[in-house]
């Protein structure tokens, strides 16, 4: 018996049973490509989207409108005293809140190598004068146990804010013109009366007569 020997067959059946086996074999090289591929995929769907929101809100609970809210990743670099460097950190996502004080931040499918911070606050347009920046949150943890995450944040008086407020009124109210600057800078950090009796009010970048 010579089945499987090639010398038993003529060229021309010799050409057409390899033509066979390099067909099957591209067929198999494809299925098994379509198979890496599709298990890539697979892996890739599965992966889970990061997601953290939340209110924004003052004391009384009125949530805060467009108020800016950060995710940023920060990586320290281990240290040795009189070697410190600074942390290295990037933004992730970036939100204002809505009216009501929500806000929504899409983080991506990782994966985070650092710490995950949120910031909620500061910055141009915030009110100073108001309401004190609030500390930054340290989410890593939990954005370990669950994909999604619900962190809320109370903003708290700016120290100060209740003599503001009752020099405002003792102004007349915040639609005065002493009342207006009172609100937007605060309590003036020098107050001076001139010769012919005018009140000067010394800002750091301004003076109010």
């Amino acid at each position: 018996m010579c089945r499987f020997s090639p010398g038993c067959y003529s060229a021309r059946t010799v050409s057409a049973l390899s033509q066979i086996r390099r067909r099957r074999l591209g067929a198999a090289l494809l299925v098994g490509g379509l198979l890496s591929a599709g298990s890539l995929f697979s892996l890739a769907a599965e992966a889970p989207a990061y997601v953290v929101e939340g209110q924004v809100f003052d004391e009384a609970g009125q949530g805060l409108a467009t108020v800016t809210v950060v995710a940023v990743e920060r990586f320290e670099h281990l240290t040795l005293p009189g070697m410190e460097r600074p942390a290295r950190e990037q933004v992730i996502a970036r939100a204002r809140t809505d009216a009501a004080g929500f806000y929504h931040l899409d983080l991506g499918t990782g994966p985070f190598r650092g710490r995950i911070v949120l910031r909620v606050g500061g910055g141009s347009g915030w009110d100073r004068v108001r309401y004190a920046v609030p500390a930054e949150k340290n989410l890593t943890g939990e954005l370990r146990r669950r994909p999604r995450v619900v962190a809320n944040c109370r903003v708290e008086d700016a120290v100060g804010w209740a003599e503001v407020e009752h020099a405002i009124a003792r102004a007349g109210g915040p639609q005065t013109r002493r009342g207006r600057v009172l609100r937007r800078h605060g309590l003036p950090l020098e107050t001076l009366t001139t010769e012919d009796g005018a009140v000067e009010w010394h800002y750091p970048r301004v003076t109010y007569i």
